[in-house]
């Protein structure tokens, strides 16, 4: 294993290719992300991967996820704090297999550190893909005609709002976000039953239609 390491926001020394629950730090992952760039800077406007992970984490919860996995939309990328982003088409080559299989290792660690599910949920999976589509209809001016973006079902796109968030504002909101799902009073979730959107917590009413029509469940189901 490799003994490269990196110095983090911290002060912490992070060995990406041999990580350690304990060095992992909410903070690093949201200064990190909030400045890096998706699709490698090749946008319209600066649009971070911190502010992809808390529209990701709003989505999942809107369309009825559990806590785990609207905790994994949050955290999905948070391997590439320190593995940096690297653009889908690059990532899945040959050539970038190593680079997949530390990907792979550091996200488990990452997973331990936060208590969540040992595998990514399918609709983390589901979300992150779509959110591909949304962001190009933003961020995209020049885009080649040979590009085309994966399917996105129009209700994500009713509850997406991209923002293009300055780096500063994408941290606090990827903390913000952060300090909401890990509190420890997240017991329940809801569902409005006329439309369909959901949330954490108890709601008397439904906070897009206004229903009281709102059932409840426990968060984790």
């Amino acid at each position: 294993m490799s003994n490269a390491w990196i110095n983090t926001n911290s002060g912490r020394q992070f060995f990406p290719l041999a990580p350690v629950a304990d060095d992992i730090d909410v903070g690093d992952i949201a200064r990190a992300l909030s400045h890096m760039c998706r699709f490698a800077g090749h946008v319209e406007r600066f649009y971070s991967v911190g502010e992809h992970s808390v529209h990701v984490s709003r989505a999942i919860e809107a369309m009825g996820g559990s806590l785990n996995d609207v905790r994994w939309g949050l955290l999905h990328d948070a391997s590439e704090a320190y593995l940096v982003d690297i653009p889908r088409p690059l990532k899945i080559t040959d050539g970038f297999a190593p680079y997949r299989e530390a990907e792979k290792r550091l996200q488990a660690v990452v997973a331990v550190r936060f208590g969540l599910s040992v595998k990514e949920p399918e609709v983390v999976s589901q979300v992150d893909r779509s959110m591909v589509a949304i962001e190009a209809d933003v961020l995209f001016v020049n885009r080649n005609a040979a590009w085309q973006a994966p399917y996105c079902e129009p209700r994500l796109k009713e509850l997406v709002k991209i923002s293009a968030w300055a780096p500063d504002r994408a941290r606090r909101e990827f903390l913000d976000r952060y300090k909401e799902l890990f509190s420890s009073n997240i017991s329940q979730r809801w569902v409005c039953q006329p439309c369909g959107m959901c949330g954490l917590n108890v709601e008397k009413y439904c906070t897009r239609c206004g229903s009281s029509d709102v059932g409840v469940f426990d968060a984790d189901r």
